[in-house]
């Protein structure tokens, strides 16, 4: 069984169709803590019309506190250890809850799973455009370091690994609060995406991600400066801040060889973890990063020089284990 959470906040708008989205789904064994943070529109009435035909949709209201700690709530107030999220403008397709309850289903190591989405217009018409994550494996580890690869109203997880790893963080340093938590599941959890559109995606003119880029900007750049400090403990706050904003295609300063090498530095960890090949290592980093000058001079001799340093490292771990 499955428990969904859907926070709302002045989603009068699309909220219906969100809603309707959910109730029309093959997999009927579910569900919808719908919590409304303090709307100032007429939300809770579509929410109590809901609720009133359908008693899998429990409303709860609150005042405003905010999308993370909403979702802390929801999830708190979740009967079952499957959880799937959605927001209040997007629409699930009908098989949704029934594709991604099969993959955990077969998994019981899988911790966290998306899917891919097509994006739609406020209006609902198409864009032709979709969102195209990672599935898995070094891939998802690698590009989850520097950015969201999960699209957040596809995310079902398990709640136990949920609250095991300490949920959304709520203050402003850990936002975005997803991209946040997905890191720590990725970094520590099987997680994948599957092949499968499975959302259709309202993107909205006036959503934090568009109306002021910089901002949601700098606030990637500060969790990916995290991820790369959990990797590379040694690295200073400052360095990993300014290779969080090269490898995102942002640098703040004139390029330094310093970066490169630590750089090098995160591809060798990573495949000494045996986290990611080193040959994916340095392709990935190599796509990811198309500022550096020379890059493809100094990734011929990286490549030699890091072989022979993990080769190396392996050969001393293997003669102490």
């Amino acid at each position: 069984m499955i428990s969904i959470v859907l926070p709302i906040y002045n989603g009068e708008k699309y909220l219906e169709e969100c809603l309707e989205s959910l109730v029309a789904q093959s997999y009927k064994e579910f569900e919808v803590i719908a919590i409304d943070d303090g709307s100032t529109d007429d939300s809770m009435s579509v929410l109590k019309k809901f609720g009133a035909n359908d008693s899998r949709i429990r409303v709860h209201t609150q005042k405003n506190m905010g999308l993370a700690q909403t979702l802390n709530k929801g999830v708190s107030l979740s009967k079952f250890d499957i959880i799937a999220r959605i927001d209040q403008d997007d629409i699930a397709t009908p098989n949704r809850l029934a594709r991604q309850l099969k993959e955990f289903q077969s998994s019981d190591d899988l911790a966290l799973l998306g899917s891919q989405a097509e994006i739609i217009q406020d209006s609902g018409e198409k864009t032709n455009r979709f969102f195209n994550n990672p599935r898995g494996g070094p891939e998802l580890y690698f590009y989850s370091i520097f950015d969201n690869r999960f699209v957040h109203s596809t995310a079902m997880f398990r709640k136990s690994i949920f609250l095991k790893i300490g949920g959304y963080r709520t203050q402003e340093e850990f936002q975005p609060e997803d991209f946040d938590l997905w890191s720590r599941f990725v970094q520590n959890y099987y997680c994948k995406n599957l092949d499968d559109n499975l959302l259709f995606y309202r993107e909205s003119s006036g959503g934090m991600s568009r109306s002021n880029l910089a901002l949601m900007e700098k606030r990637v750049q500060t969790v990916t400066a995290r991820n790369l400090r959990n990797i590379l403990p040694i690295m200073s706050r400052h360095r990993s801040l300014s290779l969080a904003a090269l490898m995102r295609g942002h640098p703040t300063a004139k390029n330094s060889i310093a970066l490169y090498f630590w750089t090098m530095a995160l591809v060798l960890r990573l495949a000494l973890n045996k986290k990611i090949p080193l040959r994916e290592g340095i392709k990935y980093t190599s796509a990811i990063r198309g500022t550096l000058k020379g890059q493809s001079i100094l990734l011929q001799y990286f490549h030699r020089i890091a072989t022979k340093a993990l080769n190396f490292c392996r050969r001393v771990r293997n003669y102490f284990l």
